[in-house]
């Protein structure tokens, strides 16, 4: 019988495609992908402020139902300039406060760096990205922002378990 004393932690990864719609995704850290919780998240519809308050809020929600996160991914969006570009630059900052306030590193990875991370080579279209990630994960995503979240989670996880591994000290290196 396992309690709570003898119950084993799994150290976990949160990823994040912060947008006005955020994809995000808890899963696993370790050497196979286990996705805990997935999903798309609308942030608000009025101010920006309104819209970062709702990012701290679900990424709060998250680390409640989901312990202990030991990373956080977010994905690095494209700088076209204007009011996306804020917003954008805007949740990255949420994102990395709120990593830097739970005591754990961030990771951020480019749209081809995940598209790589789907088997897409860098170059997967929207629906090759869902259809990937709902046979992959044996999920069905229910927008791209999921799918992305979920992909990203895989990218993370691939890169802090070789990092571990090469440290030799599994999972001391993503702390």
């Amino acid at each position: 019988m396992t309690t709570a004393s003898t119950a084993r932690v799994v150290p976990l990864i949160l990823s994040l495609d912060p947008a006005t719609s955020t994809g995000y995704c808890v899963g696993q850290a370790g050497p196979r992908h286990a996705v805990l919780e997935a999903g798309a998240h609308v942030l608000g519809k009025a101010s920006p402020g309104e819209k970062y308050a709702g990012l701290w809020a679900l990424m709060e929600m998250l680390r409640n139902r989901n312990t202990p996160i030991v990373a956080v991914a977010y994905e690095k969006g494209f700088h076209r300039g204007g009011a996306p570009t804020r917003f954008h630059l805007g949740c990255v900052a949420i994102v990395e406060m709120f990593a830097y306030r739970i005591g754990v590193p961030v990771h951020g990875a480019t749209v081809q760096q995940i598209k790589a991370a789907s088997g897409g080579g860098g170059n997967a279209d929207k629906a090759s990205m869902i259809w990937r990630a709902d046979h992959y994960f044996n999920r069905a995503c229910a927008s791209d922002d999921e799918a992305d979240a979920c992909w990203l989670y895989e990218w993370a996880r691939a890169r802090l378990w070789a990092d571990s591994q090469q440290r030799g000290n599994a999972w001391q290196a993503a702390r």
